[in-house]
């Protein structure tokens, strides 16, 4: 029987959920606000959590592609409308009155690239340059 593209992507989430759950589940109280999967990057899937390096940063996941730059940041609730100011080699994120930047590893083309919020998560596509 030939193998459905659905069976792999049924596979990658069953392993996600596994990772998720075996470090005991989720705490009281805590839920999964957003999520992203980014196929064909290859590599085996793995849950990132994102936490800030430094108390003064704002945690994001940066992940680069072979075209595509991706940057996601999960958003506190009651914390405002984002807004993203990108350049060719930063990020710029603005919430609640505080700017946070983020050097991106490679330069984009800021004018092709795209953000929007759902479910709690700010998601941003930036095309490379």
């Amino acid at each position: 029987m030939e193998a459905d593209s659905h069976d792999e992507i049924a596979w990658l989430i069953a392993r996600l959920v596994d990772d998720l759950m075996s470090d005991g589940g989720f705490p009281r109280g805590v839920r999964v606000n957003g999520y992203a999967i980014i196929a064909g990057l290859g590599g085996i899937p793995a849950v990132i959590r994102i936490t800030p390096e430094d108390p003064g940063r704002m945690a994001c996941e940066v992940t680069e592609g072979e075209r595509e730059l991706y940057i996601t940041v999960p958003l506190q609730a009651g914390c405002g409308e984002p807004s993203v100011t990108l350049q060719p080699l930063l990020a710029a994120i603005t919430l609640g009155g505080e700017t946070s930047v983020i050097d991106l590893p490679c330069r984009i083309d800021a004018g092709t690239s795209s953000w929007q919020v759902r479910n709690g998560v700010l998601d941003i596509s930036c095309r490379k340059a």
